[in-house]
């Protein structure tokens, strides 16, 4: 499966900037997230638990039709800075008001091993 999100690999310790911009069927006017939940899962297989996920975040969507998934200081699970090298499966899905849930993409991220490894020079 081709990757739609990282062309390239990212690297241990980088932070990983991940905005998501919805849209109304025009393509130009932002749509209402309100209500919404976005979430980012990242696994060492795509068959492990959520329970056992290496990076999850979930977000509340609002008005401007903006999610941030980037990641933050924090636990293991919601700081993609401390994922050792490897390669993992992800998916980010979508539930509404409702709690109807649809994946909006799926792949895989490779983060490779960093040359430097302090975090501040």
């Amino acid at each position: 499966m081709a990757d739609l999100i990282f062309f390239q690999p990212q690297y241990v310790g980088d932070s990983i900037v991940l905005t998501l911009n919805f849209f109304q069927s025009d393509g130009v006017t932002p749509q209402n997230m309100t209500g919404n939940q976005v979430g980012w899962t990242i696994k060492l297989s795509p068959s492990d638990t959520d329970a056992s996920a290496i990076f999850s975040k979930d977000v509340a969507g609002g008005s401007s039709g903006v999610i941030d998934l980037s990641n933050y200081t924090g636990t293991k699970n919601d700081n993609v800075t401390l994922i050792p090298a490897g390669t993992y499966y992800y998916d980010i899905k979508i539930w509404n008001a409702s709690n109807f849930r649809s994946n909006l993409i799926a792949g895989t991220l490779v983060i490779s091993q960093s040359t430097t490894q302090r975090a501040i020079p």
